[in-house]
Order: C-alpha cells, then sequence, then structure tokens
C-alpha cells in the first residue's frame, strides 16, 4: 500500500534518524507489518520512524563508546 512510498522516504533520509536500516535489511513484508493500518503515507512514515529510533540509538550508544 505505502510500502514504496515509504521505500523512497528512506532513501532520501537515509543517513538520518535509521532509515538506513531499512533501506538495508527490511524486506517488504517487514515494512508492511510495521505500517499496517495507516491511512496515510506520512503516518506509515511516522510508525517506521518509532520502529527505527530504537535501533538508530541503540547504534549511536555503541559507536560513542567505540570512539
Amino acid at each position: 500500500m505505502f510500502v514504496t512510498a515509504i521505500r523512497e522516504w528512506a532513501i532520501a533520509h537515509y543517513n538520518r534518524d535509521g532509515w538506513d536500516f531499512l533501506v538495508e535489511c527490511w524486506e517488504d513484508k517487514d515494512i508492511y507489518e510495521v505500517i499496517r493500518g495507516c491511512r496515510t503515507p506520512r503516518s506509515a512514515i511516522e510508525k517506521c520512524r518509532k520502529a527505527l529510533k530504537p535501533m538508530a540509538e541503540k547504534r549511536r550508544s555503541v559507536m560513542n563508546e567505540v570512539f
């Protein structure tokens, strides 16, 4: 439904907020599971952002410890 819009958003924002995880690791079915029930592309983007945020924060935490 909005999977293509999500992928386009993720590519455009690849280096921000964990969107690279979606581009590199998520299959369409993974995106669909997260956005199921969304009625607008904007709400689908927000649901994905909420799912990606913990991953991005964890990576940031690990990177801060390494350097």
